[in-house]
């Protein structure tokens, strides 16, 4: 028996040799919406706590996560988590209109 496993989802496969067996599933996998994905980016990019003034940040990219934390990790420095807020609405700010 295999098994693939990721943060999110375990999946098993009864697919041995001379296993005749097959099993349906039925999964149910809503699509979250983009600001859940950024609160998920945060704590994921950052491994902090969101703080309630996110909320108010205009929603980032996941590249407006990255290149903050590639800042960070060039600087050798934790932030805080206001800190971060910062970093990140100034990479908002700086960001080329789509």
């Amino acid at each position: 028996m295999s098994v693939v496993q990721n943060p999110l989802v375990i999946v098993r496969s009864t697919e041995a040799r001379g296993n005749l067996r097959r099993f349906l599933v039925k999964l149910r996998l809503d699509l979250s919406t983009e600001e859940a994905q950024a609160f998920l980016a945060f704590r994921r990019f950052f491994g902090r706590p969101v703080p309630a003034e996110f909320e108010a940040l205009q929603t980032p990219t996941s590249a407006d996560f990255a290149l903050v934390r590639r800042r960070i990790e060039l600087r050798h420095n934790s932030p805080d988590p206001a800190t971060l807020l910062q970093l990140l609405r100034a990479r908002i700010r700086s960001a080329p209109e789509n």
